[in-house]
């Protein structure tokens, strides 16, 4: 664990609250803090730019902080 990171912020569209959930765990595990910034309905599309947005603005806040974006196709959380 690197302890100079002060939480992890994920973010995921509809076609990836599995893995995100699955990262969750894993990094709760390693002793990370985690903050789940949606989307965890995996049957109601969502616009992945606004996911990542909201990831964005909260790593800006937190500057020791680390985020993960996660999508289905793994195009859609590189929109600017």
């Amino acid at each position: 664990m690197n302890k100079e990171i002060s939480k992890v912020f994920l973010g995921a569209d509809h076609r990836g609250v599995g893995v995100k959930l699955y990262l969750i765990e894993m990094l709760n595990a390693a002793g990370y803090q985690t903050v789940d910034l949606g989307t965890n309905d995996v049957d109601t599309p969502v616009d992945f730019p606004d996911i990542a947005k909201k990831l964005a603005d909260a790593m800006l806040e937190d500057t020791k902080s680390r985020g993960i974006l996660i999508c289905g196709t793994g195009a859609g959380m590189e929109i600017p």
